[in-house]
């Protein structure tokens, strides 16, 4: 790419994060209302931790994925698909919370999400996720598929409290990393206007797969003072991890490439994943740092912990974000280029 190129494409990802920053804002305070909303009707607050992660996540996941993958079909998202996601939030951050912080019992979880009607004794949040679970039951279209895809959800869920165990096999790890992260963002695409294909259902499967790695990189420090066994610390060797990283970023543009969808509509998804995904090959760097030529990764030592710490408003850190995302958008174009040469 020539240098004016460069230019050009640093200055669209400019406006590009300018127009996240603006949406993220305006959804943040959407997302807030609609909370508050919540609360004033069940007479109850929920706490500080739990609103923040709904409103943060909600905020910073719409116009990013959503957006992306609505554009896909030529369009934005709509009002009633924004607040279907507001709910999906309020149902995953509750039942993060119900498993990390209440220790729920498998069994309540179940019911709660299953036959919430056995449940005599709930509680506000479990009574707001019921309601918000019923309702977005209410609004998909392919019910029977989305159950179905639930159950898969629960049971990836279910599985990854084998992570508390420290001789849990690395390839169990990964399957539960990319069935917890895949399907739980599989669930979204259900939440759309449209009846989305199986080969666009398995672009978001492998979409969530990504996020979830990326998550894992970001936490490691946190899951290794918690001895959680996450997809980092099962595969130990930074330079092994970013392999299996670099193969499923292959897979997406690879499953990208195939839609019969304009390369117009597909390059508004491509640069947002790009975004996306340069966090993971940043912190992959830095993990890779520490490693610093040993076989593994060395535990972590919270008098460390700066070095552990992945920060984004770091000059360096930023620099290397616009690389990667021009990296990373370039090797997508390029597949589709060499799709269309054919």
């Amino acid at each position: 790419m020539s240098f004016l190129s460069q230019i050009r494409f640093t200055i669209t990802l400019l406006f590009r994060a300018l127009y996240i920053l603006i949406q993220r804002k305006r959804e943040t305070k959407k997302a807030i209302s609609v909370l508050q909303n919540e609360e004033a009707e069940m007479q109850h607050k929920l706490s500080k931790e739990l609103f923040k992660k709904i409103v943060v996540s909600y905020g910073i996941y719409n116009p990013i994925v959503v957006e992306g993958f609505t554009r896909l079909h030529g369009r934005k998202p709509t009002e009633i698909e924004k607040q279907r996601m507001i709910y999906y939030f309020i149902c995953s951050s509750l039942f993060d919370d119900f498993i990390d912080q209440q220790h729920m019992p498998a069994e309540r979880l179940y019911a709660l999400s299953f036959s919430p009607e056995k449940i005599l004794d709930a509680n506000h949040e479990e009574r707001l996720f019921i309601k918000c679970h019923h309702w977005l039951y209410q609004q998909v279209n392919q019910q029977q598929s989305y159950t179905e895809l639930i159950h898969k959800l629960f049971a990836a869920q279910a599985d990854s409290r084998k992570q508390l165990h420290s001789n849990i096999p690395t390839k169990e790890v990964l399957d539960i990393t990319f069935q917890k992260g895949g399907y739980a963002v599989e669930l979204c695409s259900y939440y759309l206007e449209e009846n989305i294909s199986c080969e666009e259902r398995n672009i978001w499967f492998q979409v969530g797969v990504l996020i979830q790695l990326i998550n894992d990189l970001f936490d490691a420090w946190k899951d290794s003072s918690q001895n959680i066994v996450s997809s980092v610390w099962a595969i130990q060797d930074m330079y092994i991890f970013e392999k299996v990283f670099v193969e499923q970023v292959m897979k997406l543009w690879k499953m990208i490439r195939s839609l019969p969808i304009s390369d117009r509509h597909k390059s508004y998804l491509i640069l947002s994943l790009s975004g996306t995904l340069a966090f993971g090959y940043i912190a992959i760097q830095q993990l890779k740092h520490i490693q610093s030529g040993q076989t593994h990764l060395p535990k972590y030592n919270p008098s460390q912990r700066k070095y552990w710490i992945i920060d984004m408003e770091k000059t360096k850190n930023l620099l290397s974000w616009v690389k990667w995302t021009h990296q990373l958008f370039q090797q997508a174009m390029h597949l589709m280029q060499l799709t269309n040469s054919r």
